[in-house]
């Protein structure tokens, strides 16, 4: 290892060397330990992205083979009805474990559910089970009332800018701390860089909120929706290997009536921004009405 051939390292006494080891291989602990944490796409499901990394670090922190005394712990099943109707939940032995609990509960436990034990790593001493230091908390977004899934990050942050937003009257805008004080922290740079703001939440927080701001992530979420719906979508014939479009909606009336509602909705929101007035707070909330009649029809 590079440091220990220093002329500096080479003066230092053999305690003095082992601190320093340590604190060398500690450091190296953090940055993998981030990376096994983070889940910053606008479209990842955070505890989701995290349970598939650490499924690769070994049987130990796999959660589908959840057992006493493995590396991973998860928390009972709650007393909360939402919880138990909507969570994830997997029966092991004679107790039922809450994989992943609801939006309210994950965010009262600062949007993280369960945590792992650090590994064993050369230079350090080994994990204690009972230190609570050693386990490290899995980031989480909890699933919404009536979903069978984890939110994604995009879900959150609209969740999050709705509430920020019902809060404040028109003439006095949020500022942006309204909403990173609500949301977990690795949303923070994906807000970001999602408007391409090229400055960190530090910055950004002492900034007004504007309407723009809103629609844009209402945009991204109107064409993932759009584009989880109708793009991508194929299956393999048992009789032909090449890749057929699944047909997900056959065609009714009913899907008729729905194309020409959204049909005239478009065009309610392209005589807004038509109309030559000033784009101002109220055509914006027209346009947000707009946005989600589209989606929810």
């Amino acid at each position: 290892m590079a440091w220990k051939s220093s002329s500096a390292y080479q003066s230092m006494s053999l305690e003095a060397r082992r601190i320093y080891d340590e604190t060398r291989y500690r450091a190296g602990l953090r940055e993998y330990t981030k990376h096994l944490r983070k889940a910053d796409g606008l479209h990842d499901r955070a505890s989701d992205i995290v349970r598939d990394r650490l499924w690769k670090q070994g049987d130990d922190y796999c959660w589908e083979n959840f057992y006493p005394g493995s590396r991973v712990r998860i928390p009972p099943i709650q007393a909360c009805a939402k919880c138990r109707a909507y969570g994830y939940h997997s029966r092991e032995a004679s107790e039922s474990r809450c994989f992943i609990g609801c939006v309210d509960c994950v965010r009262e436990n600062g949007w993280c559910w369960g945590e792992f034990l650090r590994p064993s790593q050369h230079g350090i001493p080994d994990p204690n089970p009972d230190t609570p230091s050693d386990w490290i908390k899995i980031p989480c977004n909890g699933i919404r009332e009536g979903h069978d899934a984890e939110m994604t990050n995009l879900e959150v942050i609209l969740m999050l800018l709705n509430e920020v937003w019902d809060t404040h009257p028109d003439h006095d805008p949020p500022k942006w701390r309204d909403f990173f004080n609500k949301a977990p922290n690795h949303l923070h740079m994906v807000v970001c860089e999602s408007l391409a703001l090229w400055t960190s939440p530090d910055i950004m927080q002492d900034w007004d909120m504007e309407p723009g701001h809103y629609m844009v992530f209402q945009t991204l979420y109107s064409a993932w929706t759009e584009e989880q719906t109708y793009g991508g979508e194929y299956e393999v014939e048992d009789t032909d290997t090449s890749l057929q479009p699944r047909e997900l909606f056959p065609e009714t009336e009913s899907d008729d009536r729905d194309r020409d509602t959204r049909r005239q909705l478009c065009r309610e929101g392209q005589a807004l921004l038509d109309n030559g007035e000033e784009f101002n707070e109220e055509k914006y909330r027209q346009l947000c009405n707009l946005f989600m009649k589209i989606h929810q029809g």
